[in-house]
């Protein structure tokens, strides 16, 4: 038990601090496709981040829907069912806000490539 709690804890730290870098490169890269067109190869860079920042989130959501999943397992039979329930929406409204980011960032680098 104690592993599991421990490669958990482990997991999320490193999503966490994937996901702490994804968004200052994030930024980044917005603000540079704003002010100055984009060359072939830096929108493909930006594609590249742009996937992995997609990914990245993805992966923050599994952590933390394995991670509500385990606080669940204290509650009662009908409550920890419940509990499951509400943490597999909210994991799923996590991947469709990433997936309508990713598609927005899609967009941006293409209007904004030479």
């Amino acid at each position: 038990m104690n592993k599991h709690v421990l490669s958990l804890v482990a997991a999320t730290a490193a999503c966490l601090c994937i996901g702490a870098q994804a968004a200052d490169d994030t930024t980044a890269t917005s603000s540079m496709a704003a002010s100055v067109p984009l060359t072939s190869g830096q929108a493909a860079m930006a594609k590249i981040q742009n996937k992995a920042d997609y990914k990245a989130s993805k992966k923050e959501a599994d952590a933390r829907l394995d991670r509500a999943k385990a606080d669940c397992i204290a509650n009662t039979d009908a409550s920890q069912s419940a509990c499951r329930k509400a943490a597999k929406a909210g994991a799923k409204k996590e991947k469709a806000d990433a997936k309508v980011t990713e598609e927005a960032n899609k967009m941006d680098i293409k209007a904004n490539t030479k």
